[in-house]
């Protein structure tokens, strides 16, 4: 699990980092064979929890500027893929 979040040079903080196996052991207990969420799904809801942590700390925001001088590089990643029934 480790190893996958540091291919994108994140390296896990203590309480979010328990919190998020937490989550992912009550989630594989919810089910009637214990079924663990995959390495990116539990990535997934460390980060999720590492950007609620920072909403919390006020620390989640982008220079006022950003969205009126994105580079296509930026806009590229940030395509919203379509949702089915949209």
């Amino acid at each position: 699990m480790r190893s996958h979040l540091w291919r994108y040079g994140i390296r896990p903080q203590h309480t979010p980092w328990i919190a998020a196996w937490s989550w992912a052991n009550a989630i594989a207990n919810s089910y009637f064979h214990t079924h663990w969420p995959s390495a990116s799904e539990i990535g997934t809801q460390y980060l999720l929890l590492l950007l609620a942590e920072m909403k919390r700390n006020h620390a989640l925001r982008l220079p006022y500027r950003a969205n009126k001088v994105m580079p296509e590089q930026v806009q590229a990643l940030l395509i919203r893929e379509p949702v089915i029934g949209e």
